[in-house]
């Protein structure tokens, strides 16, 4: 999911959270998706508006998903 939106390509998405000194990562097993996120308390609204991009807009290649399926 950290791999990119449809708004923001990883590159773009890296440096916006890297600027600002947030961390966002996201793992999926077969049943669950685990979504972790840091940030100090003044980043927080710029932290959401990122996470939000990426849990609903994510840009997957469906050669990427599939790839993903057998890990």
């Amino acid at each position: 999911l950290t791999q990119g939106t449809t708004s923001r390509d990883a590159t773009t998405l890296s440096r916006e959270l890297e600027g600002k000194g947030l961390n966002l990562d996201a793992s999926a097993s077969e049943d669950a998706l685990e979504v972790t996120a840091t940030a100090v308390s003044e980043d927080l609204g710029e932290l959401f508006v990122l996470m939000q991009d990426v849990l609903q807009n994510p840009a997957l290649a469906p050669a990427e998903i599939a790839k993903q399926k057998t890990v």
